[in-house]
């Protein structure tokens, strides 16, 4: 049995508006020998559904910071952005997925996901039955894989390196939306303590959910992502400073992202700056 079968579903995140990333990640799983990936498209963020959640005052809003609880701050994102809530929604779609399946595992992945060279190797070591029936995986209780890596430096020391050395960790909260897996009970976990949008998804799904359930992280990651740690391509929720300053992308996209920071709103100074931001964002069809 090939290792990537300890999981019932293997879902990979993607939008209908960027097939590019949908056909990359289709090479990256040919890659590893990881078949049978259904592709779930997430949210936009003009879907009304998205919208609703503003108009109905289901999101966290200004004056108070989302990620400090300030009013006053230097937070860089110190507002919840319409990206944001559409990402977190596409979450809340897997989740409710996975709670109504006949499924009981899941693998989740973003489509801007690099395998490490070592993913096999190190695969089909950790993720056979015995072992992870051991760490509850496969139990009634609610249970939490970290697998990827957002933020290179972010973590324990030896994240993206493999020398022989496995661990599992309790203890570690990185947020990791590239690669993930969970179980049933955490689906239905995750949709019981959501009532408003007040982080973003992976701090939700990684820090606060991993907290309350049965949390594991992997050491050494088995993947990175494109956008946030190697800026080769972009993000679909911030443009990147990381993308502007890599030499090696030509020097017309470069500049396309240079523009879209300058043009990007993700902080406020003011509550009538504000709500002209959201009243922009709803009025625009």
């Amino acid at each position: 049995m090939m290792f990537w079968d300890s999981f019932d579903e293997k879902i990979c995140l993607t939008l209908k508006t960027t097939p590019e990333r949908k056909k990359a990640a289709e090479a990256e799983f040919k890659k590893v020998n990881l078949s049978d990936v259904d592709f779930f498209y997430g949210c936009l963020p003009g879907d009304e559904i998205v919208k609703n959640a503003f108009r109905e005052g289901k999101v966290h809003a200004y004056p108070s910071c989302w990620r400090c609880g300030q009013d006053k701050c230097d937070c860089e994102n110190n507002i919840l952005v319409p990206a944001q809530i559409a990402c977190f929604m596409s979450y809340v779609k897997i989740f409710e997925h996975a709670a109504n399946s006949d499924s009981y595992t899941f693998l989740i992945m973003e489509d801007d996901i690099e395998f490490e060279s070592y993913c096999n190797e190190v695969g089909e070591q950790v993720f056979q039955r015995d072992k992870l029936e051991a760490m509850h995986f496969y139990s009634e209780f609610p249970c939490l894989l970290s697998l990827g890596q957002n933020y290179f430096g972010k973590g324990h020391i030896g994240t993206r390196r493999y020398n022989n050395n496995i661990r599992w960790a309790d203890g570690d909260l990185s947020e990791c939306n590239v690669m993930f897996a969970f179980n049933k009970p955490y689906a239905k976990l995750a949709l019981r303590f959501l009532k408003k949008f007040t982080m973003t998804s992976d701090i939700y799904i990684h820090n606060f959910l991993g907290t309350r359930c049965v949390h594991w992280s992997l050491f050494p990651r088995l993947s990175h992502d494109k956008s946030w740690s190697l800026g080769t391509v972009k993000s679909t929720i911030h443009p990147k400073q990381v993308l502007v300053d890599n030499k090696n992308l030509p020097m017309k996209m470069r500049l396309a992202e240079k523009q879209r920071m300058v043009k990007h709103t993700k902080r406020v100074e003011s509550e009538a700056q504000y709500n002209k931001y959201i009243q922009d964002y709803l009025k625009d069809p």
